[in-house]
C-alpha cells in the first residue's frame, strides 16, 4: 500500500501580495494627504473642523464620559455609542486618558484620519476582481484626493470611521461568502469559503457597524437579506443557510450588551424621572432612542429637509431636550407615529420634502478635489450639522456623466461588473431611504461617493478605450485590466505633483471668515443653523 501523498500548501499568489500592497501604500498616502489638509487650516488645533463641526462637541463629551467613568446623558441611549468608544481609546492612545481634560486635538484628528484612511486600501481590494485592477485603482485615487472624504476623515464624528467599517465588511461580504452578489469564481478555481469563525467575525462587524451608525443595522439587513435570497433560490439546504444563522448570532451578540445595558439605566431613569415623565420610557432600545424624535423633527410642516429642531415648540427653557416637557417627551415616544400621520395627510408636501433630502444627498457631488476643493472652491455654506459644500456647481459636471456612463456599462456587462452595479444600487437605495425617511445630509452623499465613484472611474477607462484605441464602449473583463506601464509613469508623476503641491499648501495656515446665528446669549455661532464660509485673504 503506498503512502497517502500529502497535498502541497497553497500559497496567496504573488499577485494577491501584491495587491495587499497597493492597498497598504494607497491607504498610508490617503493619510498622509489627510494630514497635509489638516495642517493647511487654521483649525487645525481646534476640537472640530470648520468644515464640519456637526456632533464633535457630542462625541467629545461621550469619549470624555466614558474614560472618566460617567454616564453621558444619564446612561440614556441618545446616540449609538461605537464611534464614542473609538474616539475614547484614541484619547487614550494619545495621552489624555482618565482625569486628563488636556487633550491634544491634532493628535486626535491625526489618529482618526488614519482611520479612515484605510477605506482608501479597502476600497481598492473590494472593486479589484469586480471591474479589474485599473478601474480599482483609479477609484481608489479619484477617493483618495478627494476634498469631502478629506473632511469625513479629520473631523473627529462617526463618518469616517463608519465608512471603514463598512467596507470591510463589504470586502469580507463579497469574498467569502455565497450570494447572489459575490466575486464570480473562476473556472476551475475553488472558492474560499469563510467557515463558522468568519461568519461569527462578520457578523460582529456588522454589529459594530449598527453601533456606529444606526442606518448600519439597515446594511446588515440588507447583506444577509441578499445572502439568504441567495440560499432560497440555490435550495442548498441546510448547508448554505448556516453561515447567515451564525452572521445573525454575531450581529446580537455584539449588540446584546448594549441592549442590556439601555434596559438597566431606562428602568432607573424611569424610577428616578417618576412623577415627571407623563409617560414611561422604553426598557427595550437596541441601538438609540433617538430615531422617533428625528422622525417628528424631519417630517412635519416646519420641515425644510436640513437638520432642525423648529418643531420642538414648546415652552420649554431647556437648550436641550428635556424628558420632562410633555412635548419633548411625546416626540420622543411617539416621534414615528407623528410623522406618518403628518405624511399621510400631506402626501404631496411629503413627496417635495423627500426630494429637497435627496437633493441635499446628492450635493455631495458639488465637492471635488486636493485641499484647494477644485473646481468647486472654498466659499459656501455650511448647513446645520452638516458638511460645507462650494458654492460654484461646476463639480456637477465632472463626477455625475462620468458616473451614469459606467453605470450604464457596468450594467450592460453580465458577470462581475453587473453584480458591482447591483450592489452598489442596494447601498444607495439605503442612503436614499434613510435620508428620505430623515434628514437630507451631504455628509450622508459623501458616505456613498466612493462607490459611485468606482463608475466615474470605470466610465473614464471606457472613455480612453474609445478615443485611444477607437473600440466600441464597453468595459475590459476585470482579470484583463491590469495598469498598463505608461499609465502607471503618469499615475506616479501626477502622484508625485500633487504631494509635493499639498505640502506646500500644509504650511498656508489659511484662515476663514464665518457668519451666520450667535447661540442667545453668547458670542459664538450656532452650529446647528446655516453658516457660511469664506477664505480670509492674506
Amino acid at each position: 500500500m503506498s503512502p497517502r501523498r500529502r497535498e502541497p500548501r497553497t500559497r496567496p499568489p504573488r499577485r494577491s501580495r501584491a495587491d495587499l500592497a497597493w492597498a497598504a501604500g494607497l491607504s498610508l498616502l490617503a493619510w498622509l494627504h489627510r494630514l497635509a489638509f489638516l495642517r493647511s487650516n487654521r483649525d487645525w488645533s481646534w476640537p472640530f473642523t470648520i468644515f464640519y463641526e456637526g456632533d464633535s462637541e457630542t462625541f467629545f463629551s461621550y469619549a470624555r464620559a466614558l474614560l472618566n467613568g460617567k454616564l453621558y446623558d444619564n446612561g440614556i441611549p441618545f446616540h449609538p455609542p461605537g464611534f464614542a468608544f473609538v474616539l475614547a481609546c484614541v484619547h487614550s492612545f494619545v495621552g489624555a486618558g482618565p482625569g486628563d481634560e488636556k487633550v491634544p486635538y491634532f493628535a486626535v484628528k491625526a489618529v482618526v484620519a488614519l482611520i479612515a484612511s484605510l477605506s482608501i486600501g479597502l476600497l481598492y481590494l473590494l472593486v479589484k476582481p469586480y471591474l479589474g485592477r485599473t478601474v480599482a485603482l483609479l477609484a481608489a485615487l479619484l477617493c483618495l484626493y478627494h476634498f469631502g472624504l478629506y473632511v469625513i476623515a479629520v473631523a473627529p464624528v462617526s463618518e469616517g470611521t463608519y465608512q471603514t467599517l463598512l467596507l470591510l465588511c463589504l470586502l469580507l461580504w463579497s469574498r467569502r461568502f455565497e450570494h447572489p452578489l459575490a466575486v464570480p469564481v473562476a473556472d476551475g478555481e475553488k472558492p474560499r469559503r469563510a467557515g463558522p469563525f468568519g461568519a461569527l467575525f462578520l457578523g460582529l462587524l456588522l454589529g459594530a457597524l449598527a453601533l456606529t451608525r444606526a442606518e448600519g443595522a439597515l446594511v446588515g439587513l440588507i447583506l444577509a437579506g441578499t445572502g439568504i435570497a441567495g440560499w432560497l433560490r440555490a435550495r442548498s439546504g441546510w448547508t448554505g443557510l448556516r453561515p447567515w444563522i451564525v452572521i445573525g448570532a454575531g450581529w446580537l451578540l455584539a449588540v446584546a450588551p448594549w441592549t442590556v445595558r439601555n434596559a438597566i439605566h431606562l428602568t432607573e431613569a424611569n424610577q428616578r424621572l417618576a412623577g415627571q415623565l407623563t409617560e414611561p420610557l422604553p426598557a427595550f432600545v437596541p441601538l438609540t432612542l433617538y430615531g422617533p424624535l428625528n422622525l417628528a423633527l424631519a417630517n412635519n410642516p416646519q420641515a425644510d429637509g436640513t437638520f432642525s429642531r423648529a418643531a420642538l415648540s414648546s415652552a420649554s427653557d431647556a437648550p436641550v431636550l428635556a424628558l420632562s416637557d410633555p412635548q419633548h417627551l411625546r416626540f420622543v415616544l411617539h416621534g414615528t407615529a407623528l410623522a406618518r400621520d403628518w405624511a399621510l395627510a400631506h402626501p404631496g408636501d411629503f413627496s417635495r420634502l423627500v426630494l429637497r433630502k435627496w437633493g441635499l444627498f446628492l450635493t455631495a457631488w458639488k465637492l471635488g478635489w486636493t485641499q484647494w476643493d477644485w473646481p468647486g472652491g472654498l466659499n459656501g455654506p455650511r448647513r446645520p450639522v452638516d458638511v460645507f459644500t462650494p458654492d460654484s456647481n461646476l463639480g456637477w459636471w465632472l463626477g455625475p456623466p462620468l458616473a451614469f456612463l459606467g453605470l450604464i456599462l457596468c450594467l450592460g456587462t453580465p458577470g462581475a461588473p453587473r453584480r458591482w452595479a447591483f450592489l452598489v444600487l442596494l447601498l444607495t437605495a439605503i442612503g436614499l431611504l434613510a435620508t428620505g425617511l430623515f434628514f437630507g445630509y451631504v455628509r450622508q452623499g459623501l458616505l456613498l461617493l466612493p462607490f459611485w465613484l468606482t463608475f466615474a472611474a470605470a466610465g473614464l477607462t471606457a472613455l480612453a478605450r474609445k478615443i485611444i484605441r477607437r473600440e466600441a464602449w464597453s468595459l475590459a473583463p476585470p482579470g484583463e485590466t491590469d495598469p498598463a506601464p505608461r499609465l502607471l509613469r503618469i499615475l506616479a508623476v501626477l502622484a508625485l505633483a500633487l504631494a509635493g503641491l499639498e505640502g506646500w499648501g500644509s504650511t498656508a495656515d489659511r484662515n476663514f471668515k464665518a457668519t451666520g446665528t450667535t447661540v442667545s446669549g453668547q458670542s459664538y455661532l450656532n452650529r446647528d443653523e446655516l453658516v457660511r464660509l469664506e477664505v480670509v485673504a492674506r
